[in-house]
């Protein structure tokens, strides 16, 4: 498969384990085979959009965060200005450093952050997604 198969892999899996999850409980949540998730978790199938939201619901994250690479832009073009603003009135009185993992996805600028270990920034990033 492609690039984004192998981000939806690595994304799905990464996230399922955060949660706690077995392969066999992500089957479950988003009524896949056990060996359709396997598959999908190895880049071996891909998803239709209905697969992915499914998948995305479960797990509790945007699906554009299950398809994203590292370099992805994550919001780029997707948000209006009055939302950039209520997003930043949300921000108001959040610790700095989960104001900066706001800011930088929204702007998509890492540069602004400090440096963070892997599960830091996945806690961020579902933090940043709830709001």
């Amino acid at each position: 498969m492609g690039q984004i198969a192998e981000n939806l892999a690595k994304n799905m899996k990464k996230r399922r384990k955060k949660i706690g999850w077995t392969q066999q409980d992500l089957a479950e949540k988003c009524e896949y085979s056990l060996e359709n998730i396997k598959r999908i978790e190895t880049a071996k199938n891909f998803v239709s959009e209905e697969g992915l939201d499914r998948i995305a619901t479960a797990l509790n994250i945007e699906p554009s965060l299950l398809l994203a690479g590292p370099k992805t832009q994550r919001f780029s073009g997707e948000l209006t200005t009055s939302e950039c603003c209520e997003i930043l009135a949300k921000l108001e009185g959040t610790e700095p450093l989960r104001r900066s993992l706001a800011l930088a996805i929204l702007f998509d600028d890492r540069s602004i952050l400090p440096p963070l270990s892997e599960d830091m920034e996945a806690e961020l990033l579902g933090f940043a997604k709830a709001d």
